[in-house]
């Protein structure tokens, strides 16, 4: 039954989590697996199971990213469980491979990139220069090269 097994399953590795991966393991468990397949025969789960258990999710405004946690729980149980020779197949196997069709349907598309215009970059220089001449060599390398401000900030400059 597939709740006895999750549980069963929590309270034996429960040992080896970290104690916030216990905590969310547990909260995965009792909000969102247990309510929805309950204590069904987990050789009985298929692939359509799991489209139905992410149509939900979904509807309930759930991100992909939580849905898949949330399978890749269950996935871990039915692993260990054919492991064990008490399941024949994991019908959860390819969940990540599900999911990431899941991410292509609801991701979202960047409708256009927010950029700075030749002119607004050679002003913006043109006053650093003027205002804060130690700085302008900076900005001036964010802008030609690409690099994010992590990155430039990880650079040894000389002088």
């Amino acid at each position: 039954m597939c709740d006895q097994e999750l549980q069963r399953w929590h309270a034996a590795h429960a040992p080896t989590f970290k104690p916030s991966y216990e905590i969310e393991a547990r909260r995965i468990i009792s909000y969102q697996l247990v309510p929805f397949f309950g204590s069904r025969d987990l050789r009985e789960l298929r692939e359509a199971d799991f489209l139905d258990f992410v149509r939900v999710k979904l509807d309930a405004g759930l991100a992909p990213k939580t849905i898949r946690n949330a399978l890749s729980v269950l996935r871990r149980v039915l692993s260990l469980l054919q492991r064990d020779g008490l399941v024949t197949l994991n019908p959860a196997a390819r969940i990540g491979e599900l999911m990431r069709r899941v991410d292509r349907r609801v991701g979202t598309d960047a409708s256009g990139v927010d950029s700075w215009s030749p002119e607004e970059v050679a002003t913006l220089l043109r006053v650093a220069q003027e205002h804060e001449p130690r700085f302008s060599p900076a900005l001036a390398t964010l802008f030609y090269t690409g690099l994010r401000r992590g990155e430039l900030l990880g650079l040894k400059w000389e002088e």
